[in-house]
Protein backbone atom coordinates (compact mmCIF):
# COMPACT_ATOMS: atom_id res chain seq x y z
CA UNK A 1 0.00 0.00 0.00
CA UNK A 2 2.53 2.73 0.59
CA UNK A 3 4.81 1.37 -2.00
CA UNK A 4 2.14 2.21 -4.43
CA UNK A 5 1.74 5.83 -2.96
CA UNK A 6 5.11 6.44 -3.07
CA UNK A 7 5.31 5.04 -6.70
CA UNK A 8 2.04 7.10 -7.60
CA UNK A 9 4.06 10.96 -5.73
CA UNK A 10 6.62 9.70 -7.73
CA UNK A 11 5.39 9.78 -11.15
CA UNK A 12 3.40 12.73 -10.17
CA UNK A 13 6.61 14.27 -9.39
CA UNK A 14 8.07 13.35 -12.90
CA UNK A 15 5.02 14.76 -14.83
CA UNK A 16 5.28 18.18 -12.85
CA UNK A 17 9.23 18.55 -13.59
CA UNK A 18 8.45 17.70 -16.80
CA UNK A 19 6.16 19.96 -17.43
CA UNK A 20 7.97 22.99 -15.75
CA UNK A 21 10.71 22.17 -17.68
CA UNK A 22 8.78 22.02 -21.09
CA UNK A 23 7.01 25.56 -19.93
CA UNK A 24 10.67 27.26 -19.16
CA UNK A 25 12.26 26.55 -22.56
CA UNK A 26 8.89 27.44 -24.51
CA UNK A 27 9.48 31.00 -22.80
CA UNK A 28 13.52 31.11 -22.90
CA UNK A 29 12.55 30.87 -27.09
CA UNK A 30 9.88 33.32 -26.53
CA UNK A 31 12.12 35.98 -24.82
CA UNK A 32 14.62 35.26 -27.26
CA UNK A 33 12.11 36.36 -30.05
CA UNK A 34 11.23 38.99 -28.11
CA UNK A 35 14.46 40.19 -27.66
CA UNK A 36 15.04 40.01 -31.91
CA UNK A 37 12.64 42.36 -32.40
CA UNK A 38 13.50 45.29 -30.52
CA UNK A 39 16.52 45.86 -32.95
CA UNK A 40 14.31 45.34 -36.05
CA UNK A 41 11.96 48.24 -34.76
CA UNK A 42 13.66 50.44 -32.75
CA UNK A 43 16.76 52.45 -34.07
CA UNK A 44 19.86 53.36 -31.79
CA UNK A 45 20.72 56.82 -31.31
CA UNK A 46 24.39 57.19 -32.56
CA UNK A 47 26.61 58.67 -29.60
CA UNK A 48 28.31 62.03 -30.01
CA UNK A 49 31.54 62.60 -30.23
CA UNK A 50 32.83 65.65 -28.16
CA UNK A 51 36.16 67.13 -29.29
CA UNK A 52 38.22 67.74 -26.12
CA UNK A 53 39.10 71.78 -25.40
CA UNK A 54 42.54 72.52 -25.98
CA UNK A 55 43.97 74.99 -23.08
CA UNK A 56 44.91 77.13 -26.18
CA UNK A 57 40.93 77.43 -27.57
CA UNK A 58 39.61 77.99 -24.29
CA UNK A 59 41.94 80.93 -23.94
CA UNK A 60 40.96 82.33 -26.82
CA UNK A 61 37.72 84.35 -27.15
CA UNK A 62 35.61 83.08 -30.05
CA UNK A 63 35.38 85.55 -32.73
CA UNK A 64 31.90 86.22 -34.53
CA UNK A 65 31.81 85.38 -37.82
CA UNK A 66 28.66 86.80 -40.01
CA UNK A 67 26.73 83.39 -41.18
CA UNK A 68 26.87 83.16 -44.90
CA UNK A 69 23.74 81.56 -46.02
CA UNK A 70 23.65 80.26 -49.58
CA UNK A 71 20.02 78.68 -50.92
CA UNK A 72 20.74 75.91 -53.65
CA UNK A 73 17.77 75.38 -55.82
CA UNK A 74 17.39 71.80 -57.44
CA UNK A 75 17.51 72.56 -61.38
CA UNK A 76 13.89 73.65 -62.60
CA UNK A 77 12.25 74.24 -59.57
CA UNK A 78 10.98 77.35 -58.38
CA UNK A 79 10.46 78.28 -54.00
CA UNK A 80 6.74 78.09 -54.58
CA UNK A 81 7.17 74.73 -55.66
CA UNK A 82 10.01 73.50 -52.77
CA UNK A 83 7.70 74.78 -50.30
CA UNK A 84 4.79 73.10 -51.06
CA UNK A 85 6.41 69.58 -52.12
CA UNK A 86 7.73 70.01 -48.23
CA UNK A 87 4.85 70.63 -46.95
CA UNK A 88 3.03 68.47 -48.59
CA UNK A 89 5.94 65.01 -47.50
CA UNK A 90 5.35 66.88 -43.93
CA UNK A 91 1.56 66.86 -44.06
CA UNK A 92 1.87 63.48 -45.02
CA UNK A 93 3.53 62.13 -42.58
CA UNK A 94 1.62 63.70 -39.87
CA UNK A 95 -1.53 62.22 -41.84
CA UNK A 96 -0.07 58.67 -41.75
CA UNK A 97 1.06 59.23 -37.87
CA UNK A 98 -2.61 60.26 -36.52
CA UNK A 99 -4.19 57.23 -39.25
CA UNK A 100 -1.52 54.70 -36.98
CA UNK A 101 -2.43 56.03 -33.75
CA UNK A 102 -5.62 54.70 -34.00
CA UNK A 103 -4.57 51.33 -34.45
CA UNK A 104 -3.92 49.84 -30.92
CA UNK A 105 -0.83 47.53 -32.29
CA UNK A 106 0.93 50.83 -33.68
CA UNK A 107 0.69 52.47 -30.31
CA UNK A 108 2.53 49.66 -28.46
CA UNK A 109 4.60 49.21 -31.10
CA UNK A 110 5.86 52.67 -32.39
CA UNK A 111 8.68 51.36 -34.88
CA UNK A 112 6.12 48.42 -36.32
CA UNK A 113 5.19 50.86 -39.39
CA UNK A 114 8.72 50.48 -40.73
CA UNK A 115 7.71 47.12 -41.86
CA UNK A 116 4.16 48.01 -43.54
CA UNK A 117 6.08 47.94 -47.14
CA UNK A 118 7.02 43.85 -46.72
CA UNK A 119 3.06 43.52 -46.48
CA UNK A 120 2.48 45.54 -49.21
CA UNK A 121 0.77 48.94 -47.32
CA UNK A 122 1.15 51.59 -49.26
CA UNK A 123 -0.30 55.14 -48.21
CA UNK A 124 -1.89 57.27 -50.13
CA UNK A 125 -3.67 60.59 -49.72
CA UNK A 126 -5.45 64.26 -51.23
CA UNK A 127 -4.19 67.01 -48.69
CA UNK A 128 -4.72 71.17 -49.38
CA UNK A 129 -1.38 72.58 -48.50
CA UNK A 130 -1.30 76.07 -47.12
CA UNK A 131 1.77 78.33 -48.40
CA UNK A 132 0.97 81.93 -47.56
CA UNK A 133 -2.94 81.60 -46.63
CA UNK A 134 -3.46 79.98 -50.45
CA UNK A 135 -4.50 76.19 -50.10
CA UNK A 136 -3.08 74.08 -52.60
CA UNK A 137 -4.29 70.70 -53.79
CA UNK A 138 -2.00 68.02 -53.64
CA UNK A 139 -1.82 63.79 -53.77
CA UNK A 140 0.88 62.06 -52.37
CA UNK A 141 2.46 58.55 -52.20
CA UNK A 142 4.44 56.87 -49.97
CA UNK A 143 7.07 54.66 -51.88
CA UNK A 144 10.16 52.54 -50.95
CA UNK A 145 12.50 55.70 -50.11
CA UNK A 146 10.68 58.73 -50.45
CA UNK A 147 7.63 60.27 -52.11
CA UNK A 148 5.44 60.58 -55.24
CA UNK A 149 3.82 64.45 -55.19
CA UNK A 150 1.51 65.65 -57.78
CA UNK A 151 0.90 69.05 -58.04
CA UNK A 152 -0.09 71.22 -60.77
CA UNK A 153 -0.32 68.08 -63.20
CA UNK A 154 3.63 67.44 -62.81
CA UNK A 155 4.66 64.30 -60.82
CA UNK A 156 8.01 65.03 -58.37
CA UNK A 157 10.06 62.25 -56.78
CA UNK A 158 10.55 63.27 -53.08
CA UNK A 159 13.21 61.75 -50.45
CA UNK A 160 13.58 62.17 -47.29
CA UNK A 161 16.63 61.79 -45.81
CA UNK A 162 17.34 62.19 -41.94
CA UNK A 163 20.97 63.05 -40.42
Amino acid sequence: MILSILTEVLEGLKITVIGVTVVFVILSILAAIMAGFKPLFYKRAKPVKRVPETKEKAEKPLEAKPAEEKLVLPPGLSPEEISVLTAAVLGFLEYKRKKLEKIEVFRELPGLENILYVAGIAFKAKLRVSIGGVEKPVEIEEIPGGFIVRYRGKEYRVGLKIQ
